[in-house]
C-alpha cells in the first residue's frame, strides 16, 4: 500500500482540510486520531485507569461507575493542529481543524450500571503531494499522490459495579467511514503522450468491540484529628475538625479483541490528456472493479496501568502502556508497512483546592485542575525498513464552572484545554519528520437527570 516515493519528493506541496494532512495517512487506515478528549490529552493520553465524576473516559469502558449517582455527562470538544514537515531539501508548513468527539453518559440502575453514547473520528486522510523530474526527451514528468477520507467510530458503552471498588465494562463500536488514495502521472510538455491516473477507495461498516476492567484499592484511612484552641486560663475557646488525607490505588486494564470488519474495495485506472493537478478530462478507462465485497483485519490492542491519588483527589498521577499487534493487520487480503507498535504515557494533575473542600471564599484559581504529562509511541509505521516512533510533551488545565446548586451540593461542570506538543519520526532515520502543535479544548456538562420533585 504505501510508496516511498511519497517521503522523497525533492520538491511538494500539502493542502488539507481535514484532522489530519500527515503523508503518513497513506498507511493502514489512514492518520491514527488517538484520544481527543482534552482531559486526557493533558496527562499524555493517558486512559487505562484515569475516572472523575465531572468527566468521561469513553476509552476504558469500565471507568463510568465513576459517574455522580444521579448524573448526567454531556462533552463535545474541538482539535486544532500546527504541524512542520521536515525533509532533506526542504520545510513546509500546515494548520487545520475539526471536530473532536461528542459523548454522552448517564446511569440506567443507580449506583450499579451506567451507559454512554459517543462518536469519535479514529483515523483521517487528508494530504496532497506533487514532484516532478526531468526526462529526456519526454520532458517534465510530474507525480501527484492524494488521499482524502477517514474513518469514525459511533460507540455504545455499558459500565456495571460488581462491587465497591470493581467494575467492569464493554464496548460495541460501530465503524464507518471511507478512504480515497489517488496517484497520477502526467507529461504536461508532450501532448500526445497519454497521462495515467489510479484510484483507490475503500470503505467499512462494521462493529468492533472493547472491554474494560477496573479495580481501587483504599488504604486505611487515619482518623480525623481534633484540635482544641484554649485561652490564657485554660479555657476551651472552640475545638476544630482536621481532616486527614490518605492514598488511593486504581489499577486497570483494557482489551479490544482483533477482529475482521467488513466493506468494499473499489479500483480505477483511467488515462488523460493535459496538465494533470487530478482535474484533467479523462478519455479512457482501462479498468473498473467497483464496490468488490472484502474485510479489513484490525489489530488486537491491549492497555494496563494505575492510578495513584488521595482521597480527595488534589494530587494524581496515572500511567499506562499500550500495545497494539499491527503484524496482524491486513486490508482486503494485503498487508501494508506497519508493524507492532508499544506506546508509554503517564500525567500529573493538582488540584489546590478539592470539591470536598470547597467554600465560598476559595480563589478560583485554586479550583482550576492543572495537568502535566507526556509520552514516547514506537510507532506502528515501517518506511525504508525504519520505524517511525512518535513522543510529546503534553499541558492543560480544567477550569470549573458551577451552573446550577442542589440544595448544598453543585453540579461542576469543566471547559477543559489541552495542549500537545511532539515529533514524530528521526531525521537520523526517517525521510520526513514532522514537528507538531495540537490543540484540544472541550467542554464537559455536568446536571443530574431524572430527579422525581416533590409539592406541598
Amino acid at each position: 500500500m504505501g510508496c516511498l516515493a511519497l517521503f522523497t519528493c525533492s520538491s511538494q506541496d500539502i493542502f488539507a482540510q481535514t484532522l489530519s494532512q500527515s503523508p503518513y495517512g497513506r498507511f493502514a487506515l489512514g492518520d491514527q486520531i488517538g484520544t481527543s478528549a482534552p482531559q486526557l490529552n493533558a496527562l499524555g493520553g493517558t486512559f487505562t485507569t484515569l475516572t472523575d465524576s465531572n468527566c468521561l473516559n469513553i476509552y476504558q469502558p469500565a471507568s463510568l461507575t465513576s459517574i455522580a449517582r444521579s448524573g448526567v455527562i454531556f462533552e463535545a470538544g474541538l482539535n486544532g493542529v500546527t504541524t512542520q514537515y521536515q525533509t532533506a531539501n526542504l520545510n513546509l508548513n500546515g494548520r487545520t481543524a475539526g471536530f473532536g468527539y461528542f459523548s454522552l453518559g448517564f446511569p440506567l440502575i443507580k449506583k450499579s450500571w451506567f451507559a454512554a453514547l459517543s462518536l469519535t473520528p479514529i483515523t483521517n486522510s487528508g494530504f496532497t503531494l506533487r514532484d516532478s523530474l526531468i526526462n529526456q526527451p519526454e520532458g517534465t514528468v510530474r507525480f501527484g499522490y492524494r488521499g482524502t477520507g477517514g474513518f469514525s467510530s459511533f460507540g455504545f458503552t455499558n459500565s456495571i459495579q460488581l462491587f465497591k471498588g470493581f467494575s467492569i465494562g464493554i464496548q460495541a463500536n460501530y465503524i464507518f467511514g471511507k478512504n480515497n488514495f489517488f496517484s497520477e502521472v502526467s507529461f504536461p510538455n508532450d501532448g500526445f503522450i497519454r497521462n495515467s491516473r489510479i484510484t483507490n477507495s475503500f470503505q467499512l461498516s462494521d462493529i468492533a468491540l472493547n472491554t474494560g476492567i477496573l479495580y481501587q484499592v483504599n488504604f486505611k484511612k487515619p482518623k480525623d484529628k481534633l484540635k482544641i484552641e484554649r485561652d490564657s486560663t485554660g479555657k476551651t475557646i472552640r475545638e476544630i475538625k482536621i481532616s486527614r488525607d490518605s492514598l488511593q490505588l486504581q489499577l486497570g486494564a483494557t482489551f479490544a479483541p482483533a477482529t475482521t470488519i467488513n466493506g468494499n474495495y473499489s479500483f480505477l485506472s483511467q488515462s488523460f490528456f493535459g496538465s494533470g493537478e487530478f482535474a484533467s478530462d479523462i478519455i479512457d478507462t482501462a479498468l473498473y472493479i467497483n464496490q468488490q465485497k472484502g474485510n479489513v483485519k484490525m489489530p488486537m490492542r491491549a492497555s494496563a496501568g494505575f492510578t495513584l491519588k488521595n482521597c480527595y483527589n488534589s494530587l494524581l498521577f496515572a500511567a499506562d502502556v499500550q500495545y497494539t499487534d499491527w503484524n496482524s493487520f491486513k486490508i482486503f487480503d494485503r498487508a501494508d508497512s506497519v508493524h507492532s507498535s508499544t506506546r508509554f504515557s503517564g500525567g500529573l494533575q493538582w488540584l489546590p483546592r478539592p470539591e470536598q473542600k470547597n467554600s465560598a471564599k476559595t480563589s478560583y484559581l485554586k479550583r482550576i485542575r492543572y495537568r502535566l504529562g507526556g509520552y514516547y509511541s514506537t510507532g506502528a509505521i515501517k518506511v525504508n525498513g525504519a520505524s517511525v516512533p512518535e513522543m510529546g510533551l503534553t499541558v492543560g488545565f480544567g477550569l470549573p464552572i458551577v451552573l446550577r446548586t442542589y440544595g448544598n451540593k453543585s453540579a461542576t461542570s469543566l471547559l477543559n484545554f489541552a495542549i500537545i506538543a511532539g515529533q514524530r519520526g528521526q531525521k537520523s532515520t526517517n525521510p520526513l519528520v514532522e514537528k507538531f502543535v495540537r490543540l484540544s479544548i472541550g467542554f464537559s456538562l455536568n446536571d443530574k437527570w431524572f430527579n422525581k420533585y416533590r409539592y406541598d
